[in-house]
């Protein structure tokens, strides 16, 4: 049986879920500072289970992420280089802030494409 803190949490993802769904607006929520009983974020990863996407990104130490078995619902989990885990989240959206390219990448990224495109010869 969960805990009342849980039991809490679980609400305010599926309030979480209803904001996304009707407004488009995101939710994230630190696991890290959320008050949660003994045993209660075993028992949120084993609820919210594996889904079937997952990444890594490796800046300033890995972060995994992954979505859970609901969709929208993703675990994100930081660690330093030393592997040492620094932080714990929960995004409720469509795809995580941390997947997500900034523009100043996408504009060196159509740059870069367009200059290696550039020098693909033209006489084929």
């Amino acid at each position: 049986m969960p805990s009342v803190y849980l039991l809490a949490l679980l609400h305010d993802i599926q309030q979480a879920l209803d904001r996304l769904i009707t407004t488009g607006e995101p939710t994230v929520i630190d696991l890290v500072n959320c008050p949660l009983a003994a045993g209660d974020l075993e028992q949120l990863r084993t609820w919210l289970g594996q889904g079937e996407v997952t990444a890594t990104v490796t800046a300033l130490g890995p972060t995994y992420i992954h979505e859970t078995r609901y969709s929208g619902v993703w675990w994100l989990d930081y660690h330093n280089d030393n592997e040492e885990r620094i932080g714990q989240q929960l995004e409720i959206t469509d795809i995580p802030q941390l997947l997500r390219p900034q523009h100043e990448d996408l504009t060196d990224a159509r740059a870069a494409f367009g200059a290696a495109l550039a020098a693909v010869p033209t006489d084929l």
